[in-house]
């Protein structure tokens, strides 16, 4: 009994990347390279400079919040114009099992690409912007990617996956840059709109 009855008051979620500070709904899942990120460098985006890493669940900088709700939807503009060789970067849900949809660069091309514990699969893009999404769902074998391209509707990409509980943070949402080649190169995220099924 705590004397009264309170509203209910969920955590911040989405994000427009405006203002110089992370919102406190935000967890680096390593120690931060405080270098290597910046709301500053590009005003009205965070832009996250790609550290070696040989894969996604080494990868450091990965930036994420805790997911809420029965179901929910996560959605990120990305910038890969100035991504380099051997650089991925995108959206992704991680806990013990993971899923990523973003872009890669390679031989100078461009990729749509989701790796979804370690099967990855990839196509050809002609625009380094892209709108990411994913839908999730605590039913198993119903979370999806998608993404869409110019004024296009959105296009599923990969198949449905389950994602397992583990670990005691629990499964996470977030943005991710890393270079599996060892080089760098920055993606830049315009915004992170994340909405779900629960108290607000």
């Amino acid at each position: 009994n705590v004397g009264a009855v309170y509203p209910i008051s969920a955590p911040q979620s989405s994000d427009e990347f405006n203002a110089q500070t992370l919102g406190l709904q935000w967890a680096w899942n390593h120690n931060p390279i405080n270098d290597a990120w910046s709301l500053i460098q590009q005003p009205g985006f965070l832009t996250l400079r790609a550290l070696p890493a040989a894969n996604f669940m080494l990868a450091k900088n990965t930036l994420t919040q805790k997911t809420m709700g029965n179901q929910s939807e996560a959605i990120t503009f990305l910038d890969g114009s100035k991504m380099e060789n051997g650089q991925k970067a995108g959206l992704c849900i991680i806990s013990k099992t993971y899923g990523i949809l973003g872009i890669s660069k390679s031989e100078d091309k461009l990729y749509l690409f989701t790796n979804i514990n370690g099967v990855e699969t990839k196509q050809p893009i002609n625009s380094s912007k892209v709108i990411l999404k994913i839908k999730l769902s605590d039913s198993p074998e119903q979370n999806r990617f998608y993404y869409s391209i110019g004024k296009q509707s959105f296009q599923p990409m990969g198949e449905s996956f389950s994602i397992k509980p583990g670990y005691w943070k629990g499964p996470k949402i977030g943005l991710f840059s890393f270079n599996d080649a060892g080089g760098s190169g920055v993606a830049a995220f315009d915004y992170f709109h994340y909405d779900y099924d629960g108290p607000k």
